[in-house]
């Protein structure tokens, strides 16, 4: 990886505060710092940031006439492209990348709010690492459960069944997710 798994995970949480929260600008600002950590450009940074607020908020949407799953897909290919261009990350096409993304974000909501399985949200995430770092599936599944557990720690707190705070989990969580990758891309 290359990069800080512990700041990466600091900033995905700390964006995952802002998406529940709908603090939309502050989610912008803690993307385009993790994106620069990443090794995009300031301008890159800038628009892939802008583009993963903007599909972050329309899956988001309480309105499902606003709720679209197909421009949140066709603005993280815009992500995935322009960070596949300067950084060679994701492994996969950007099209697939995004794909894979969606439908986590589907499987996680599955899982959060319908009753939908932690194996379902399990396999969606490796699928996604596999995807993006392109790593095998034995160290794509351990991410995967490392991010799954972050996911339902917010995810039981958001919905009301806990009144502790999750973050310093969902943060412990996350970075054994992005060690396990980083150690995979660093061998």
């Amino acid at each position: 990886m290359g990069r800080s798994p512990d700041a990466i995970a600091f900033h995905e949480v700390e964006g995952l505060k802002a998406y529940y929260s709908r603090d939309w600008i502050g989610m912008c600002r803690l993307m385009l710092r993790m994106l620069r950590i990443l090794g995009l450009s300031r301008r890159s940074s800038l628009e892939a940031a802008s583009c993963i607020c903007i599909a972050s908020a329309a899956w988001k949407s309480t309105n499902p006439a606003m709720r679209s799953p197909s421009l949140s897909s066709r603005l993280m290919s815009l992500v995935y492209s322009r960070s596949k261009k300067e950084t060679g990350w994701p492994r996969a096409e950007a099209a697939e990348a995004a794909h894979l993304e969606v439908e986590y974000w589907r499987a996680h909501r599955a899982h959060a709010l319908y009753g939908g399985t932690k194996d379902e949200l399990i396999r969606s995430l490796t699928s996604l690492h596999q995807a993006l770092y392109g790593v095998d599936a034995e160290a794509a599944a351990l991410s995967a459960r490392h991010r799954a557990h972050a996911t339902i720690a917010i995810d039981r707190f958001v919905n009301g069944e806990t009144r502790t705070a999750p973050w310093s989990e969902a943060r412990l969580q996350m970075e054994e997710c992005y060690r396990v990758l980083a150690e995979k891309l660093d061998s």
